[in-house]
């Protein structure tokens, strides 16, 4: 969000009214995904302008007049400096299909090219909401690895994830812009059958990795898509790594 939208977002707030009604120009990378396509129905929801970003524009069917489709590539620069120049705030939903080392994955291309293109911003740009994994919510490499074999897998894409999910990570730590990275529950609810993969609008989040050691603590796309667009709006968790999981975890 740019300093105005900030600024009146903290009045409405101060005096106790809803923020949302503020439109702002959100980019969506990944929004022809699934993760993406939940990203671009929160934000639109709340009465945004969503530029969805995608190789293929043409083959997005939303409808909704505040929609904006623009042919892009988040692992390029200057593609990345282009889409991006008037945007409040931007949300990441990448995958990160298999390639020949963890660097290479389409997550931490865009970690860069994004990195590289605001670099000039710092801190005061505009918000960039990372969709990334649970097992980032270790200390360090290491731990992450501990987090994969105690959750059972010998797969090695499964490791190749991990550690995909980790270099991007470690990408934004050593970046100046505006970041924040979403570590989600190793559970998204509804992904197989497992859960209720309904909208609720509540969740929980901390930066610390605590809640990565409760049980059952699966989230909806849905409701991480919520949290993702809040963490936007607030520019709350600037600069940091944090954890979102169910409100309440079912015992």
């Amino acid at each position: 969000m740019n300093r105005l939208h900030q600024w009146l977002v903290g009045v409405m707030l101060l005096i106790g009214l809803s923020a949302p009604g503020i439109a702002s120009n959100i980019v969506i990378f990944g929004a022809s995904g699934q993760f993406g396509g939940e990203l671009v129905r929160e934000a639109l929801s709340r009465g945004h302008h969503v530029i969805g970003v995608s190789r293929t524009p043409e083959k997005f069917n939303y409808k909704d007049k505040n929609f904006t489709a623009v042919k892009g590539d988040p692992t390029q620069i200057d593609s990345v400096t282009a889409v991006t120049r008037n945007a409040d705030a931007i949300l990441v939903a990448l995958g990160d299909r298999e390639t020949e080392a963890p660097e290479k994955t389409a997550m931490n291309m865009a970690a860069i090219a994004l990195s590289t293109a605001l670099a000039g911003k710092g801190k005061q740009g505009p918000p960039v909401i990372v969709l990334g994994g649970g097992n980032t919510s270790a200390a360090n490499e290491a731990g992450m690895l501990e987090i994969l074999a105690a959750r059972g897998t010998g797969n090695p894409r499964m490791k190749q994830i991990y550690l995909s999910q980790w270099a991007t990570y470690q990408t934004y730590r050593k970046s100046s812009i505006n970041w924040t990275y979403v570590a989600t529950p190793l559970n998204i609810l509804g992904a197989n059958n497992n859960g209720d993969a309904s909208r609720t609008g509540k969740y929980r989040a901390a930066a610390d990795g605590s809640l990565d050691k409760e049980p059952n603590t699966g989230l909806s796309r849905a409701d991480i898509a919520v949290a993702m667009v809040d963490f936007a709006e607030s520019g709350k968790y600037s600069q940091m790594r944090v954890m979102v999981v169910q409100e309440k975890p079912n015992r």
